[in-house]
């Protein structure tokens, strides 16, 4: 065993308790969060309840895209055959300069019912994806508005009516929250992303089901169009070039008006092979963005990203300090075992609920680079600097 520094044996004690009570109190919060944020998400994941005749609103669906034309041409034909009474596509065509605009002409021969915004690159006013989005809100028929984008697909035809459902869970629900993931592909970088998205989407629908929505994903989320111009719109952070859907759901959501959507044909993948850059750039406008969400989630996100490391870093102070009193020092090394034991057995289960095909063998590796890109991107994110979208 490693020698302890020079203490003191009227001070030996006291210190090897008060580090011990450090590591106990993290110890006893990383629990708290896996027990009551995780495990609250799992259990609710992956059902498929019956479809209700009910309560079929009419739906706009406001489907992104840009310089998109191989996506538009493959997935657009899957959102335009949901199975829904009354619903509408919007499809946005942000700024295109490839052949979406040709192969948008062919979609609308083949579906009369499409809806096309067609924005257009403007020199002396440069305009961005929110102003798309924008248009597009603005274009939408029906109060309930769902949004995707055309590099996702919905897991089946039934993507509309289990969403619009989760609007007709309370009075006051006004935003709606789905699961975005990852299409799997061969390699260690689509198992990262797909990592990612699972920790990522826990801790997004450990807090929505808390009563503390601080973020959603524009892949697969929906709001009403009442709700967007009594926001009025974007205007709260227009300035910044991303953000328009998690620092919209960040503004409008409170307590009562979130409802979530976990049932399993209601999850929407990004079908599209991406590359590292790609995901990197995505997490960085991620992180960019959260330096402007409320100044408590940001106080409460930032504290879960280390959180782990806490426990880590106290978890080998209480070992050191306690290395001559053996039942401290075991009771220490069990501790970590268990919190660390909790935390994949929890993953691995998510993993199944979520439907994401992983070998379980993997999970020590990914975690391993989650936990250090996770404190990078942190880091990346006190700093504040905007990435564009």
């Amino acid at each position: 065993m490693l020698s302890l520094p020079e203490v003191s044996p009227e001070l030996a004690k006291p210190i090897m308790f008060v580090a011990i009570s450090v590591f106990a109190c993290f110890f006893l919060l990383q629990v708290y969060y896996y027990l009551a944020y995780w495990l609250s998400v799992i259990r609710r994941a992956g059902r498929t309840p019956e479809l209700l005749e009910a309560g079929t609103e009419p739906v706009s669906v406001v489907i992104y895209a840009r310089n998109q034309s191989d996506q538009i041409l493959r997935n657009l034909p899957v959102w335009m055959e949901q199975e829904y009474p009354e619903y509408e596509i919007v499809l946005v065509n942000d700024r295109s300069y490839d052949e979406s605009q040709d192969v948008i002409i062919s979609m609308q021969a083949r579906y009369p019912s499409l809806r096309v915004v067609d924005v257009q690159e403007q020199d002396k006013h440069p305009t961005d994806r929110k102003f798309a989005i924008a248009l597009g809100v603005k274009a939408a028929s029906y109060a309930r508005i769902l949004f995707s984008h055309i590099d996702a697909l919905p897991s089946s035809k039934h993507w509309i009516q289990y969403m619009q459902m989760a609007f007709d869970g309370g009075q006051e629900r006004e935003i709606v929250l789905g699961y975005t993931g990852y299409t799997p592909y061969p390699g260690l970088i689509s198992s990262l992303m797909q990592w990612d998205a699972l920790r990522e989407n826990l801790k997004l629908f450990g807090h929505a089901m808390r009563r503390r929505a601080y973020a959603g994903d524009g892949r697969n989320m929906g709001y009403l169009k009442g709700l967007f111009f009594f926001r009025k719109g974007f205007i709260a952070h227009v300035r910044h070039p991303s953000g328009e859907d998690d620092l919209f759901v960040n503004v409008a959501s409170t307590p009562k008006n979130v409802g979530i959507c976990l049932d399993a044909p209601a999850f929407v993948r990004i079908n599209e092979e991406k590359s590292f850059q790609w995901f990197w750039k995505r997490k960085l406008k991620y992180v960019g963005n959260r330096s402007l969400f409320r100044p408590v989630d940001q106080t409460v996100l930032n504290y879960w990203a280390w959180n782990p490391w806490l426990v880590l870093f106290t978890a080998l102070s209480g070992a050191w300090f306690s290395q001559q009193q053996p039942p401290f020092f075991w009771g220490v090394a069990a501790a970590f075992a268990v919190q660390l034991l909790l935390r994949w057995i929890l993953l691995s289960v998510a993993l199944r609920r979520f439907q994401i095909p992983m070998n379980i063998l993997m999970l020590p590796i990914l975690e391993f680079l989650y936990l250090f890109l996770s404190m990078a991107w942190t880091v990346r994110a006190s700093a504040g600097r905007p990435v564009d979208s």
